[in-house]
Formats: C-alpha cells, structure tokens, sequence
C-alpha cells in the first residue's frame, strides 16, 4: 500500500493513503482543469483502495533520486528553513523533511506509484497551479475537514505512475495563505529538478 503525508497543525507529518482515483481528469497533465476526488476512511484516516498498477516503483522515474538532494540551503533559506533536511521513509516513499521549530516545516515527498490522479484526497479538489514545465494542484488546509490550519500543499505531476509532493505548514497560526504560497515557492525550486 502506498501513503502519501499529511501534516498536523503541529508541522509533524502523519500518513494518509493513495489509490484513489482523482478526477484532476486529463487536465492533471496539463493544467487546465479539475474534478472531485472521491474518499475512502479507514478509522478516521484515508486509505488506499486497490494495488498500483503500471510500472513499480522501482521503474518509477523518482526511484534513484533523493528528496533531501532536491533542495539546498540557499534554496530553503529564503522560505525561512536554516536547517539541512532529514531523511525519512514514509510508508516506502523517501521522505525529506525540513523545520525550523516553532516557525515553518515542510516535507517534501516522492510517490514512486501514484500520480495526482490516484492519490486520496478525502473529497476535497486541488485547484491547478503553474510551477514551470510541470503540472501541478494546490490544496489549502489539512486533508482533514478543518479550515484555516495554516497547512498547505502542493502535488506535481512527475508522469502517469508518480507525482511528488510538498506540504507546508507555518506553526502556531492559521495563516494558509503564506504556506501556500512558500510551498508554491518550493515548487518552483524542484520543477527543474524533476524527471
């Protein structure tokens, strides 16, 4: 089962599942639109439906690179991070993960067998958002039906089969509008970057 992260108010990451068929439609490829996703709950948390299809992870296009590799810290820097990220595996997926205590954490993922269209979005829609050469959807808030938790995150289409992800949070305030905007910022700086 593949999991992508979803953050807490507190900038700490817990799991929340992929597999579920988004309909971003087509326009998850280019950008031009979006549809509902449709959720599946598993004690209160997303989970996965169904096995990744199409090539494994080990013939995903992300599967030699390193998340924490993607950023340097003249990169982070200007979005508030002064400390090197920390690895992590989350659910299989490498996982890097950048904090600056009390202030902005991010964490950037790598869905070595979920596009955007097959992750779980729990009935929310990411709207479109343009990063450079990639497609790519933004969605405010936590995945959890709580608004104005100043978490935010941004999906990019890496192909059909992999998709990478950045989810922001600013700590102790409710400001989403900044951690949209600086997860969009970090965007921009792996579009280059990715396959």
């Amino acid at each position: 089962m593949r999991t992508s992260i979803m953050r807490t108010r507190g900038g700490r990451s817990a799991l929340i599942a992929l597999g579920i068929g988004l309909a971003l439609s087509t326009a998850a490829c280019d950008g031009t639109s979006s549809g509902t996703p449709r959720p599946v709950s598993d004690a209160g948390s997303p989970s996965a439906s169904g096995t990744p299809t199409g090539s494994s992870a080990n013939a995903s296009p992300l599967a030699s690179i390193k998340p924490c590799d993607l950023l340097t810290a003249s990169d982070t820097t200007p979005v508030g991070i002064t400390t090197p990220g920390r690895p992590e595996s989350v659910g299989g997926s490498p996982t890097c993960r950048w904090s600056t205590p009390g202030k902005f954490s991010f964490t950037l993922a790598l869905n070595l067998d979920a596009s955007i269209r097959t992750l779980n979005y729990a009935g929310k829609s990411p709207t479109p958002v343009s990063i450079g050469r990639h497609s790519a959807a933004e969605l405010p808030d936590s995945i959890e039906t709580r608004a104005n938790t100043g978490d935010c995150s941004v999906y990019i289409a890496v192909s059909d089969s992999s998709s990478a992800q950045i989810e922001s949070t600013v700590q102790d305030t409710s400001d989403t509008a900044l951690s949209c905007k600086r997860a969009e910022q970090i965007a921009k700086l792996i579009d280059s970057k990715l396959p």
